[in-house]
């Protein structure tokens, strides 16, 4: 399957014709937008309309006042939204989804500080991993300078943080967006099962 940037619009198409079948483990794309300027952000989703990477589900967007860890570089007065993108996300290809939305930051740095902090990851049924550069005693190396972050886990019927998660995903603020991105796996995989 070829990377993002490539051939975006058959980047999360999985189908009887793809060299994926559910022997790899599908996923639903996320995305984690953390801005100060609603404009910047804005221009960031046209220009994932522009490369024909469709956005499925868009969460609330809420203050980014848990920690002040981005302000130095970013400025005060923080917003983060949650995307999830259409279609089966194959979670193989997870170095690839983190360096291409790093190449997305550097489009909008400006005097070489990041407008925009983007946290790519992935949904499956039972978790919430996010990627990320840098190193982390509960982080696994994927490759490349990419490490995979375990952020929530689903249990009873819920999703729940761990040590580690991150504090405006600890506070549960997101969670319902998680669900419906969920239940959209769900349908997504009884499809291709029917296939």
């Amino acid at each position: 399957m070829k990377f993002l940037c490539r051939n975006p619009k058959d980047f999360f198409k999985i189908s009887r014709d793809d060299e994926y079948s559910l022997r790899e483990f599908p996923g639903k794309a996320l995305i984690g937008v953390l801005f100060q300027k609603d404009e910047i952000y804005q221009q960031f989703l046209r220009h994932l309309e522009t490369i024909e990477v469709e956005i499925e589900l868009e969460s609330e967007i809420y203050k980014f006042d848990s920690t002040d860890y981005y302000q130095e570089e970013m400025g005060s007065g923080l917003y983060r939204s949650f995307l999830s993108l259409k279609g089966l996300y194959p979670v193989e290809q997870s170095v690839s989804l983190k360096n291409e939305t790093n190449s997305w930051e550097n489009e909008w740095k400006e005097a070489g500080k990041r407008t925009l902090n983007l946290d790519p990851g992935y949904l499956d049924l039972h978790k919430v991993v996010l990627l990320s550069g840098k190193e982390g005693p509960q982080k696994i190396y994927l490759g490349g300078g990419i490490w995979s972050d375990l952020n929530l886990i689903r249990k009873a019927g819920r999703f729940e943080a761990l040590p580690w998660t991150f504090p405006d995903l600890r506070e549960s603020r997101y969670h319902s967006f998680f669900e419906r991105v969920r239940e959209n796996l769900k349908l997504d995989l009884k499809s291709i099962r029917k296939d």
